[in-house]
């Protein structure tokens, strides 16, 4: 029986930084709460932003 020594292959090295994920979440008041933070933050925070909204809520106080 011929066993061959078989080296796995090194793992992937990243290409990239990570890249944090900032998830938010809301009611209909907070609508106005998240406005109030985007005009705070800088352009480029090197973050991505996820915001949940209450919108039947929302649409209900129109």
């Amino acid at each position: 029986m011929n066993m061959e020594n078989t080296a796995s292959a090194p793992p992937p090295v990243p290409t990239s930084k990570p890249y944090p994920i900032v998830a938010i979440g809301a009611s209909a008041g907070g609508i106005e709460a998240i406005k109030e933070l985007l005009a705070y933050l800088p352009p480029k925070t090197g973050m991505t932003f996820v915001y949940v909204l209450d919108v039947e809520e929302y649409l209900e106080q129109k």
